[in-house]
């Protein structure tokens, strides 16, 4: 909640479009660009596990999925994990529009929860081609992992993607920017 205050008293010219509900100790915060007619999609997932937003991009309509599945701190918790990255890949496959999944997805690329998103979904990692970009736990140097993620369908396109500075979290953040594929 500090971050969503902090973003709010900064005044970046974002609106918000879902966040997290006081009550909860986790969620996805959604926020956009005025001009880009975000509105929220009604989703299957635990509303602290996920959030869903159509955009107008250019004059298309794209989906943006943010997802922040448990850690896998213990069996339970990594098939809990397993389950959501599994049925959001089904989830995208099923959508007709255009879609970006973004977040901490408390999953490494070769981990078995993350591939299967990947192949349910037919996405394609952003990550893939541009090295190894880790963004957990910032300062730990060579024992960094990358666990924050923003995977696409075809018909999009990432121009960059890096990640950038934690800025007192845990967490590098990503910076993606993406369009049309084409």
């Amino acid at each position: 909640f500090e971050w969503e205050d902090a973003a709010t008293a900064a005044d970046l010219g974002l609106s918000f479009v879902s966040v997290v509900p006081r009550d909860r100790l986790a969620g996805v915060t959604v926020l956009a660009r005025p001009d880009l007619a975000a509105r929220i999609v009604d989703i299957p997932f635990d509303p602290s596990e996920a959030a869903a937003v159509e955009i107008v991009h250019d004059g298309d309509l794209v989906t943006v999925l943010g997802l922040h599945p448990p850690s896998p701190t213990d069996g339970r918790r990594a098939d809990r994990r397993d389950a959501l990255l599994e049925a959001a890949g089904d989830w995208v496959a099923v959508r007709s529009t255009p879609v970006l999944v973004v977040g901490d997805l408390n999953a490494t690329p070769w981990s078995a929860g993350f591939r299967v998103l990947e192949r349910r979904g037919s996405l394609v990692d952003s990550l893939r081609g541009r090295g190894f970009q880790p963004s957990w736990p910032d300062g730990f140097g060579p024992l960094m992992i990358p666990i924050d993620h923003a995977l696409h369908t075809s018909d999009l396109a990432i121009a960059e993607r890096r990640t950038g500075p934690a800025n007192g979290s845990a967490h590098r953040p990503l910076v993606v920017t993406a369009g049309r594929a084409g």
